[in-house]
């Protein structure tokens, strides 16, 4: 009796430690929704490695799975496949600003928050991201944080892989809005902030 329940034993911890990896081995993903509970933002560590994002109104995909990241003057990728998300948390502000000019004298800043930390798997002296993503009731915004200087940026993989051909406004800096025109007609480079019409 007591041979069979070692063996039991071994044979649950041997299961165990298979399921654990093939845990470790899935994609992770991490939803946050806006205050409202209207906008939706899904981030994903996927299966090969890849950090990918969607942003969602309702059930309407908005924006298909598009990367985040940096690239490096020595042509590797932050966060690399080697990352992982070692830490994340959420908050919820509610507040007011005022502005020194502008149409409003009051601007409500309400917006749901989720903070990843992307991190390489093995410690090798490289620093870790801060990707922080904001959920306002009528729109989205994030930022990378870096704890740490960080040296050899190149340039940033952002991607926006709008799931149709929306029209769209975009900022123009003191001068009018640049639009309306649908995404496929844009020949050139557009600034943030843009607004979208994804209903027409």
């Amino acid at each position: 009796m007591f041979l069979q329940c070692k063996i039991w034993i071994r044979v649950l911890g041997i299961l165990m430690f298979a399921l654990a990896n093939s845990w470790s081995m899935m994609g992770e993903e991490y939803t946050l929704l806006s205050p409202d509970r209207k906008l939706k933002v899904q981030f994903t560590r996927t299966d090969e490695g890849c950090f990918e994002y969607k942003f969602l109104m309702g059930s309407k995909l908005i924006v298909d799975s598009s990367p985040i990241g940096y690239k490096m003057n020595n042509g590797n990728k932050i966060p690399g496949n080697d990352w992982v998300i070692s830490n994340h948390s959420k908050r919820s502000f509610k507040s007011v600003w005022k502005p020194v000019w502008g149409k409003r004298s009051l601007v409500p800043d309400v917006f749901n928050e989720l903070t990843l930390e992307l991190a390489p798997r093995m410690k090798n002296g490289t620093t870790k991201l801060l990707f922080v993503v904001r959920l306002y009731n009528d729109g989205l915004a994030f930022r990378y944080e870096f704890p740490e200087k960080q040296e050899g940026l190149q340039s940033e993989l952002t991607g926006f892989c709008f799931a149709g051909d929306y029209t769209a406004w975009s900022y123009n800096g003191e001068n009018a809005n640049i639009g309306p025109e649908k995404l496929s007609n844009i020949d050139g480079t557009r600034r943030p902030v843009v607004l979208l019409n994804v209903d027409s």
